[in-house]
């Protein structure tokens, strides 16, 4: 859904000057047109340019004159033209606009009435529009306030079909209509209050359960004593789906349930209600849809009440799978519930950790994540820019990383907010990225240490890594790059990173751990090669900046690269996997990536959208773990080398691109021959500006055209001023692949296990 802000008092202000224009221009139009005939038409031009009226009138809107002026067909029909050549026809068109604005208007006005109106982030009302729809009067009144209509009838219709012998609501819709009308508004906010007030939200909480035995059907011989129940999981699946978003748009809304002050009390008390337990494993389906987006506040006050469910907490949630839930929670005993419990139905096989649902709603909503993660109002940040946390904080993180997470999935969920949350790093409030907080930046940081020391630390081995934890770990890394790059380079952490409980090894020990994982390295290399990439253009910029620069820069390039290099081949290797074709195509792919967005940035991703502008934020941070695959279609990474060719031969080439596009060489042909620049001008590779500056596409410098570049620099050039420069980049390369090698195999290598 696409939400569309609309300050009701500044629209208000903006029609009533666009009234006031209109009418100006109308009096306007009149005086030239009457100066007109008081003179014969000296111009005839002027005459047919006024001699019309405004047939819109502003001082009654809803008039016949401001429905014809809608219609601008029937006025450019008198007019004799398809435009709006005349100023009447002008004045007219500018009437529509104001009409739809008062009516979107009156929109907002009706919502608030209701109380089901929406408001963004900074408190601003607007409306609602599913994606790709067109933002007309007919479709804002369609999925707005007449939603709320429609919810109605839909609320009691499946009421009345699901309860029903024959599966039919009294208007004649089956289950499968009624669903069907709901996925139509399903994100509309007005419409999903509406239902679920409408519905109840206790009934509505267990929707799953009987959107479950509706779909399950008996086969077999019930009476024979043979037979099953089979349940259609892809009609459950779809159907729940639906249920998810709508109760999603609903908390984007006040409309609270009655007898809650907020939707996060409703949610809670509604699931955790003793003797109704077993709803919990509800509203976890209801939470886990994909691309559902709750509201930040609620999500966030949700999972605050749902620790003290957790058995850390006095609460009933020892740490039992998804796979162990029944259709209904009773017994005779159980440390959480108690001697002889019920606790009501269940959804079959569903969740009933109290903090999975919440987990993988704020993997949907980066702001909410973060602000559970890291609440900006229980901290600071202190000098060093560093964030220091408050005891909540402190409680929370200490809770998080010793509970009995769900077996199956739990840490699946728990790292995908690390990931989103991480995409805050190094954004700060500006014109492109306004509404991120000042203190995000620091937050993140602080999160991501955090994640990185629990996950990298002695509490976990590489076989307790999923797949699915592999992606997500690999955007936390990939947004912490500074400090991947620092502990690559053998330099401090930082006060910030080691006050998180951040050392060297975790960041070495977790990168081992998903080294193995070809979609997790080529994240982490793409934000790897993006800081890289931004450093070395930040550096040279500089009216200062030297080849001593450069030099740093492309050091500091290949220790990062072989710095991962060499962590993803120790993983195969202890995986008895070494130099195996699976080793090959990561560590080139890892590499090739890294190359390639440190020499273009992440411009050579997004450009065209050859990858999803969903996997990035707005501060170009990764917000999405990415398919390797896309990532070097885009890039158009070459699958085969040729023969002498390596990952560090192209980075030597770009960095001799680099020093030509920065003007590093000599521009004396005195020492020792030819300038470097005149040899060059003879190959493919090389290109120049409109000035005659070169201009060389660094991310080129692959495969055949990085050994023709090292040729160039065997071979051609001679200048002494300009093979010193070479060296020095050559050697530079060198000396950070050294570095990156000894770093990973030294006492800040990684636990390798």
């Amino acid at each position: 859904m696409t939400f569309i802000k609309l300050d009701p008092n500044l629209m208000q202000g903006l029609i009533k000057n666009l009234e006031s224009y209109a009418d100006e221009a109308e009096k306007a139009r009149s005086n030239i047109q009457s100066s007109s005939v008081n003179n014969s038409h000296p111009v005839p031009e002027v005459d047919d340019a006024t001699y019309l009226p405004a047939i819109y009138t502003v001082a009654s809107p809803t008039s016949v004159g401001a429905f014809l002026s809608r219609n601008m067909d029937t006025l450019n029909s008198n007019t004799g033209s398809n435009d709006n050549t005349t100023m009447g026809a002008t004045i007219n068109a500018l009437g529509g606009v104001i009409d739809g604005l008062q009516e979107r208007l009156q929109v907002i006005i009706d919502l608030n009435t209701d109380g089901i109106s929406t408001t963004s982030s900074d408190g601003v009302p607007g409306y609602y529009l599913p994606d790709g729809t067109a933002d007309t009067v007919e479709n804002v009144k369609t999925y707005n306030t007449e939603a709320a209509a429609t919810a109605r009838a839909d609320a009691d219709a499946l009421t009345q079909a699901t309860a029903s012998r024959n599966g039919t609501a009294d208007d004649g819709r089956t289950v499968d209509e009624v669903l069907a009308s709901m996925a139509t508004y399903q994100d509309s906010p007005a419409y999903g209050a509406t239902f679920v007030n409408t519905y109840g939200i206790e009934k509505f909480i267990e929707l799953p359960i009987s959107v479950y035995w509706h779909y399950t059907k008996y086969t077999g011989q019930r009476a024979a004593g043979y037979g099953d129940y089979r349940a259609d999981t892809e009609a459950i699946d779809k159907a729940n789906d639906i249920l998810a978003h709508l109760l999603a748009g609903a908390t984007q809304t006040e409309k609270v349930p009655d007898g809650f002050d907020s939707w996060a009390d409703a949610l809670y008390e509604t699931s955790t209600v003793k003797g109704h337990r077993g709803r919990v494993s509800c509203l976890n389906e209801l939470l886990s849809a994909s691309n559902a987006v709750y509201d930040t506040s609620t999500l966030v006050n949700l999972a605050t009440k749902m620790e003290s469910q957790d058995s850390s907490n006095g609460g009933y949630y020892d740490g039992d799978p998804a796979s162990r839930t029944p259709d209904q929670i009773k017994g005779l005993h159980d440390a959480g519930y108690g001697n002889f419990y019920n606790e009501g139905r269940a959804f079959p096989g569903g969740h009933m950790d109290p903090m999975y649902g919440v987990m993988v709603a704020m993997g949907n909503n980066p702001e909410a994540a973060l602000e559970y993660l890291t609440p900006e109002g229980d901290g600071s940040v202190d000098g060093d820019g560093v964030w220091v946390p408050g005891q909540t904080t402190v409680d929370r993180w200490t809770m998080l990383t010793s509970r009995d997470w769900d077996p199956d999935y739990g840490l699946d969920r728990f790292t995908s907010v690390l990931g989103v949350a991480s995409s805050f790093r190094n954004r700060a409030p500006g014109d492109t990225d306004p509404d991120v907080s000042a203190t995000a930046d620091a937050r993140a940081t602080y999160a991501c240490d955090r994640a990185m020391s629990y996950f990298g630390g002695e509490g976990f081995t590489k076989e307790d890594f999923t797949d699915t934890m592999k992606r997500n770990l690999a955007v936390v890394v990939a947004n912490s790059s500074e400090e991947i790059a620092t502990a690559a380079a053998r330099r401090s952490l930082g006060r910030g990173a080691t006050s998180a409980g951040l050392e060297a090894t975790d960041i070495s020990s977790l990168i081992y751990r998903f080294g193995d994982h070809q979609d997790a390295m080529t994240t982490l290399a793409t934000g790897l090669g993006q800081y890289h990439h931004n450093a070395i253009q930040e550096v040279m910029n500089d009216p200062g900046s030297d080849k001593g620069n450069l030099n740093n820069e492309y050091r500091r390039v290949a220790a990062s690269s072989s710095y991962l290099q060499n962590l993803s081949e120790f993983r195969f290797a202890d995986d008895k996997k070494k130099d195996s074709e699976e080793q090959k195509t990561t560590v080139d792919t890892t590499l090739s990536v890294l190359n390639a967005i440190g020499a273009a940035g992440l411009t050579a991703l997004t450009d065209g959208a050859a990858v999803p502008m969903l996997a990035f934020t707005i501060g170009s941070t990764i917000a999405k773990p990415l398919i390797s695959s896309q990532v070097t279609d885009a890039l158009g990474t070459p699958t085969d080398r040729p023969a002498g060719s390596d990952s560090y031969m192209d980075l030597r080439a770009q960095s001799y691109a680099d020093g030509l596009n920065y003007g590093l060489f000599s521009t004396d042909s005195d020492k020792g021959g030819q300038r470097a620049i005149d040899t060059a001008k003879d190959h493919d590779w090389y290109h120049e500006d409109e000035n005659g500056n070169p201009a060389i596409d660094t991310t080129a410098l692959t495969g055949d055209q990085a050994l023709d570049a090292a040729a160039w620099r065997e071979d051609e050039v001679h200048n002494d001023d300009d093979l010193v420069t070479l060296n020095d980049l050559n050697n530079s390369i060198t000396t950070g692949k050294d570095l990156g090698k000894e770093n990973a195999e030294s006492n800040n290598g990684p636990r390798r296990k």
